[in-house]
């Protein structure tokens, strides 16, 4: 976990190893194992060496050592457990912190008695090898993280300078200015005239009583002096003082002193507070500080944000406008995804918090002098594929570049594709920078990160709901394009627009849906769901017991208790069924991981489950009635593969044929006619994938979007297709396909924790979902 290259240390063959994939899974191909399809994956050079010793004459080396320890230890336990490593020397200031398994580490962790800690030591330089066999991971903490602000003495900067480098790299260098680079040293536009708001079209979402209020803001920072805090005597008495306070600052890190103090970073925790609020004006903010340098002060950041927010549900949004500038500072940091601080970050994304991070200033044009490297002009990391380095650039936050309100890429905007991301493009989108706001000008990525987390607030405001990844789509998809058409690495999707991201995320006119009610509890897998020919319901599902049980709907009401139908099998999966003339079949998977098929008729009751295909079946099967038979579907696989199966009953067994696929979830299939199939899946990108059978030929895999954590279900209304999916954060989401095309996705409510369930009756559709205490819970969507 330490750079051999950076470190002045070679391996045995004296080659470097190449950087390990991050978790963006880059350029998906979901036709595996079908005919024609593609298994190739694709290959990640080794990124750029700088080839410069850091810091060799110190003999001891900060660095976050990772260890293993049985779950609800002691501080006083985890400190002992690292100070009896000999050459480490516990530092007491940093909070030990939890943090997730590297990839490679999660097999062998077992979550319920285990924990990993990150500890910060001190530790020999001559005895770093010996410390590191000791523990899971050892990472010089050497990252220096600064703020992304263009400085007066560099082209087309602000008035507030950051902090000087530690290391010193930029001392003598000089950036120049490229001949077609826009680096204005006027402020283009201002937040006080209103040519911002007016620019992004914020003053339309404000007539709509959206101002960011209930939505709290992050701001992981060098720190905020904040309205009714004690400012700290030494920001007051210091010769830059600017005398100015931030208000609606209402909590942060750390808790004795946050809202205090900003000066070290020359009160640019100000600059990003103001310019949120600039655009969200009844939004309240966290002064979120990083008391030190290094990755490890973001790590002490992020992990209170994830547990303020495992709390009370805040911060709703984190606004980063720092990262470092060079990858010599912190190879890992920069390239590698396992780096705890990006593991941290990845939690908090997970955890249901929209992250924003600046993509840095180190754009060709006008880099940031930072960016250059003392007498090394060769290497320097300026321009695309070098100027975005670590978690900024990682695929699952929103990377924000800077451009202006006259829709002119500012020319130190920095470039990708990122380190973490090259596959991809980088940055997201942009914000509006370089205006009269906080200071005469708020420049660099900094600025343009907190004008995007406003708008972000605003989003929030509207649809509390949604995701990073959601946000993203959002901002992107409602930008103004001022680069090459779609997305480039220059300036991402464009330059955020709210008005047009707003009206994207308003509550949906497509459907209304009635309250979710709790119609049982106590089952073991998600239910099924089919109408009556009279215009009811019938609910099948596992007990506890495993037996299969039926709760039936009529008259608008739900019958009194369960119905038993069998307890001969010993289910692996929840049921599909299908109603096909007077009786219902049911498939699940049972022993074996086979597949098995019991038909239920009105008239003489349940029949006996038989074996109807092998296994191993991997989730619940789907099925479709269809011209007087059944279509079933079922992913099955070994060894890795994860195919997707179809097979066909029409009085008796079919032949099952491979559709192929990268299947993570159990199937949802649908008909639309005599010879029209839809089937859906979740894919190994974690997105929905569909395949349709026209005139009795399938066609190839293709991708829906969304961000798929559970299952998906998918029923035919009069004329649209119902696709629903269980989404990040337990939140149940849908979107629609007519007339060739398909609705936005809109949230339906966050209480599944299994695959949904969805029937239609008419133009409504009926709606189940599993709460976390197992409740099946129904609601009703009907047309507007």
């Amino acid at each position: 976990m330490r750079d051999p290259e950076a470190s002045g240390e070679r391996g045995a063959n004296d080659e470097k190893m190449p950087a390990s994939d991050g978790d963006a899974i880059g350029s998906f191909d979901m036709n595996v194992g079908t005919p024609g399809g593609s298994g190739g994956e694709g290959h990640r050079p080794d990124a750029p060496s700088m080839g410069i010793d850091v810091d060799e004459e110190r003999e001891r080396v900060d660095a976050l050592l990772e260890v293993t320890i049985g779950q609800g230890a002691s501080m006083a336990s985890i400190y002992a457990m690292v100070e009896s490593i000999a050459g480490a020397a516990v530092d007491r200031e940093f909070e030990p912190v939890t943090v997730r398994p590297t990839r490679e580490r999660i097999p062998s962790t077992d979550p319920e008695s285990q924990q990993v800690v990150l500890v910060r030591a001190s530790v020999e330089r001559s005895r770093l090898d010996e410390v590191e066999s000791q523990v899971d991971g050892l990472w010089e903490d050497r990252a220096v993280l600064q703020p992304f602000e263009q400085s007066t003495d560099e082209p087309g900067g602000g008035t507030v300078a950051g902090p000087a480098d530690p290391f010193d790299f930029a001392g003598t260098a000089s950036a120049s200015v490229a001949e077609d680079s826009y680096c204005p040293d006027e402020a283009v536009g201002s937040l006080h005239d209103g040519s911002v708001t007016e620019y992004l079209g914020v003053d339309e979402v404000w007539d709509d009583e959206v101002r960011g209020e209930g939505v709290v803001v992050g701001i992981v920072d060098g720190g905020i002096t904040a309205e009714g805090r004690r400012i700290d005597p030494e920001d007051r008495n210091h010769p830059q003082w600017p005398g100015k306070t931030v208000p609606n600052v209402t909590d942060g890190y750390p808790a004795d002193s946050w809202g205090t103090t900003g000066r070290g970073w020359m009160w640019h925790g100000n600059m990003s507070a103001t310019d949120v609020l600039g655009v969200a004006p009844a939004a309240e903010l966290y002064d979120i500080r990083l008391t030190g340098r290094f990755a490890s002060s973001l790590v002490s950041a992020v992990d209170w944000a994830i547990r303020k927010h495992e709390e009370t549900g805040t911060p709703h949004v984190l606004n980063v406008s720092a990262g470092i500038y060079q990858r010599v500072w912190d190879p890992e940091f920069a390239e590698n995804p396992d780096h705890p601080a990006t593991r941290k970050v990845l939690e908090a994304v997970d955890e249901g918090i929209v992250v924003l991070f600046a993509a840095g200033n180190c754009g060709q044009g006008c880099a940031s002098t930072k960016c250059s490297l003392r007498d090394d002009p060769e290497t320097d990391n300026v321009g695309p594929s070098d100027s975005i380095w670590g978690v900024n650039g990682h695929e699952r936050v929103i990377t924000v570049g800077a451009a202006t309100i006259d829709e002119r890429r500012l020319g130190y905007s920095s470039q990708g594709p990122s380190a973490l991301d090259e596959d991809g493009t980088k940055p997201d989108i942009c914000g509006v920078s370089h205006f009269e706001g906080y200071n005469d000008v708020d420049s660099g990525t900094s600025a343009a990160t907190p004008t995007t987390s406003g708008v972000v607030a605003l989003l929030t405001q509207a649809d509390p709901e949604l995701s990073t990844a959601e946000t993203k789509t959002v901002l992107q998809s409602t930008a103004v394009d001022i680069g090459e058409s779609g997305l480039d690495n220059d300036t991402g999707a464009g330059i955020v627009q709210a008005d047009a991201a707003y009206e994207r995320v308003r509550p949906s006119s497509t459907g209304s849906y009635g309250d979710w009610t709790a119609v049982t509890g106590d089952l073991l897998y998600a239910p099924t769901v089919v109408a009556t020919a009279d215009g009811g319901l019938e609910l099948f599902m596992f007990g506890y017991d495993f037996g299969l049980y039926r709760k039936s709907h009529a008259d608008g009401a739900w019958t009194e208790g369960l119905t038993l139908i069998s307890d001969e099998l010993a289910g692996l999966s929840g049921p599909a069924a299908v109603r096909n003339g007077g009786t219902v079949e049911l498939f699940a998977v049972g022993p074996e991981r086979d597949l098995y098929r019991i038909t239920v008729s009105d008239r003489d009751g349940a029949g006996e489950w038989e074996r109807v295909g092998e296994g191993p079946c991997l989730f619940a099967p789907a099925a479709v009635a269809r011209d007087d038979g059944v279509d079933v579907f079922a992913v099955r696989g070994s060894e890795g593969e994860r195919y997707l199966y179809h097979g066909r009953f029409d009085g008796g067994r079919g032949d099952w044929e491979r559709l192929g696929g990268v299947c993570t979830s159990g199937p949802a299939a649908v008909s639309t006619g005599p010879d029209e199939l839809d089937v859906f899946v979740r894919g190994g990108d974690d997105a929905v994938h569909r395949m349709r059978r026209r005139d009795g030929e399938w066609g190839r895999w293709e991708s829906v979007g969304g961000t798929v954590c559970g299952g998906v279900a998918t029923t035919a209304g009069t004329d649209e297709i119902h696709l629903f999916v269980g989404g990040p954060g337990g939140r149940l989401q849908r979107t629609g396909f007519a007339d060739g095309s398909r609705d936005d996705w809109e949230t339906v409510g966050r209480p599944s924790v299994e695959s949904p369930a969805a029937v239609a009756r008419g133009d409504a559709v009926e709606v189940f979902a599993v709460a976390p205490n197992t409740n099946v819970l129904h609601k009703t969507r009907k047309p507007s």
